[in-house]
């Protein structure tokens, strides 16, 4: 028998017909797509820039793609020129191994669209209102590691900078005032190469010391999971600036900028100028000294959120500390300013990522900290050494740090000078070539002649400051009231401390031994209750924030349980601290089982500790983040299993 089909009703056939017609235009805007847009999707930009010198027309050609937004992943159409596109897609180049670079690639391409149709410089997409320049500013930025080729390496001079990777390409002569900016890595005249030299100094004295065989009368039975070094996350390499990318990328900022100057000086959506792009993009320190020299006072001006250029970058992070270093030198008052929400660039930071939790964090924070006249004093007064024989003589209002010459300095041969200056009560009046106390320290923390009388010799700060944890021992042990006493000294995190600093602060600054921390605490037990002003910190917050042992930071929690409960000033306790600073899985465990309702504490800024692992994506964060929802289910489920047991007719008749 014949059964006729339902009949569709007038709605069902509107709906096809609008579905056809939405698959038709679909169809009908990709194949209207130039096929040089088609190359620069597909990544092939020799064939992209074959297509340009032969059909130039489609360099002037405007055309539409769907873009998909992050916010609410709505799908909508983008115009935009090819120069619009092979800046934004700068950034998304995944770098190749071999000479062929992509990104040098990209960039010769940029400077063939600029050449052939230099008008479109000055042309807006319409997504964000995006020149050129702001979406090559925000590209401009450097690779991590596993994305670095092993010969892309940044040099640590401006010559060899500027010497690497030229391709073929010449600068514009009309930019020469443009390029004088500052190298990358070289840094003559700043106190950041001081703050490597004192990470680096750090670390490699605890890895001395552990595997130094005289120090095998101290206990041994420390787990072998603490016994390899731990740098902090600040002091490691993960973020390489290639020579021959950053001189490619100056390039064409130079290049956009002598196609359409008044570029510096347009805003995008949100009021966005070039330099706020660059620095929400952790664009690389020439890049940004560049759009500071072209327009100085884009680093005073504010985005519709209030947000300086420097905001911007305490809030992303930076790719080198020269870049804080420049946008402090064009505005030295732009520590003091706050944005919509009331922050200052160094609340932004370590609301963000602590004191060290991003590669360059600490340079940052320090920089941060400085008083606004740091960055207008005279040269010879701001990068002045303090001489070995030379007092320090009353407080100052900017405290000054010691330099070194340039990254390419050894550290064997300045970190003594760089250790002993800018704090008072330290090594003095005496030199290694007379025999002084200076021959008794070495560059790496052993002692050399005279070892057993060092604690007799120096200061207990000075000990812990040098990490000579032998003779720390021996001065607490002879001493103990100096545990006690009140140490005014730069902090690791840039600040002098006037109150609250013991020698247990500064000592878990260090990743001390678990024979240290048990002398210090022994000594005078309310060290682990002292809050360390400003900042409010206990020794467990700073122990947490430095990447302290295992069994120190299992000590500090047996002696004052309470203390992985209690917030600093910006409403971290402990385990948000080891978030920050991307501690291994082990130390979160021992945080949580001490107290492990931590795992829903909320800091000021209402983050949760896994909400800091998930923003700055350590490298163990897929561990951690296991260990903290498995912590977090735990808690929820004994909390419903108490309401389930009060609900039930026994509990509600004996309230009754």
């Amino acid at each position: 028998m014949h059964q006729h089909s339902p009949t569709k009703t007038s709605q069902e056939v509107a709906a096809i017909a609008a579905s056809c017609s939405t698959t038709s235009r679909h169809r009908k805007s990709q194949k209207a797509l130039p096929p040089l847009f088609w190359y620069m999707e597909m990544g092939d930009f020799d064939k992209a820039a074959d297509r340009a010198r032969r059909h130039p027309r489609e360099v002037k050609t405007w055309a539409t793609l769907r873009t998909k937004s992050m916010a609410d992943a709505k799908v909508s159409g983008t115009k935009r020129l090819a120069l619009h596109h092979a800046c934004f897609k700068l950034r998304s180049i995944v770098p190749s191994s071999g000479n062929n670079d992509s990104f040098i690639q990209v960039c010769k391409f940029i400077l063939l669209l600029i050449e052939t149709h230099p008008a479109a410089a000055g042309m807006r997409e319409s997504r964000h209102g995006c020149l050129p320049l702001h979406l090559a500013a925000f590209a401009s930025c450097a690779p991590r590691p596993n994305e670095e080729n092993s010969g892309g390496r940044s040099q640590h001079s401006r010559s060899q900078s500027a010497a690497s990777g030229n391709g073929g390409l010449s600068r514009p002569p009309t930019i020469s005032t443009r390029s004088n900016s500052e190298s990358t890595s070289s840094s003559n005249n700043t106190n950041m190469t001081a703050i490597f030299a004192e990470e680096l100094f750090s670390g490699t004295q605890t890895a001395d010391f552990q595997s130094d065989p005289k120090n095998n009368n101290l206990k041994s039975e420390a787990p072998p999971l603490i016994q390899p070094n731990h740098p902090s996350v600040s002091a490691k390499s993960n973020v390489m600036i290639s020579a021959k990318r950053e001189d490619a990328a100056v390039k064409v900022i130079n290049a956009l900028l002598d196609a359409y100057p008044k570029a510096i000086r347009v805003d995008s959506e949100g009021g966005r100028l070039p330099l706020h792009t660059a620095c929400a993009g952790r664009a690389t320190p020439r890049v940004i000294s560049t759009l500071i020299t072209a327009y100085p006072a884009a680093a005073r001006h504010r985005n519709k959120d209030g947000f300086l250029p420097l905001h911007l970058a305490a809030h992303w992070g930076v790719s080198h500390p020269n870049i804080a270093i420049a946008l402090l030198k064009a505005y030295p008052d732009s520590t003091l300013g706050r944005n919509r929400w009331e922050r200052t660039p160094l609340e932004e930071a370590l609301c963000m990522a602590g004191e060290n939790g991003r590669p360059h964090q600490a340079a940052l924070v320090r920089a941060l900290r400085k008083h606004p006249s740091y960055w207008t004093s005279p040269p010879e007064d701001l990068f002045r050494s303090t001489a070995l024989n030379e007092r320090l003589e009353g407080p100052r209002i900017v405290d000054t740090d010691a330099t070194l010459p340039d990254d390419t300095t050894s550290l064997d041969d300045e970190e003594r000078r760089y250790f002993n200056s800018g704090h008072s009560n330290l090594i003095e009046e005496e030199s290694e070539q007379s025999g002084g106390l200076l021959g008794l320290l070495s560059p790496r923390g052993k002692s050399g002649r005279g070892e057993s009388d060092l604690h007799h010799m120096l200061g207990l700060s000075t000990l812990i400051k040098n990490q000579n944890w032998n003779s720390v021992l021996r001065r607490v042990e002879q001493n103990p009231h100096e545990a006690g006493e009140t140490l005014q000294a730069m902090t690791r995190g840039g600040f002098i401390s006037m109150q609250g600093l013991t020698p247990l602060h500064y000592a878990c600054e260090r990743r001390p031994p678990l024979e240290v921390v048990e002398a210090l605490i022994a000594a005078w037990p309310e060290a682990v209750t002292t809050r360390l002003q400003p900042g409010g910190a206990l020794p467990l917050h700073v122990a947490c924030t430095w990447n302290g042992s295992l069994n120190a930071i299992v000590a500090l929690t047996n002696a004052e349980p309470a203390a992985c409960r209690i917030p600093d000033d910006l409403g971290n306790i402990p385990l948000h601290c080891a978030a920050f600073s991307g501690a291994e899985a082990p130390v979160v465990e021992a945080l949580l089982k001490t107290y492990p309702k931590s795992v829903l504490a909320r800091n000021h800024q209402g983050s949760l500790a896994s909400d800091i692992v998930k923003r700055l994506r350590h490298d163990n964060r897929k561990g951690v983040m296991a260990l903290l929802a498995s912590s977090k289910d735990e808690i929820l489920k004994a909390h419903h299993r108490r309401n389930r047991s009060s609900g039930s007719y026994g509990a509600v008749a004996q309230r009754a």
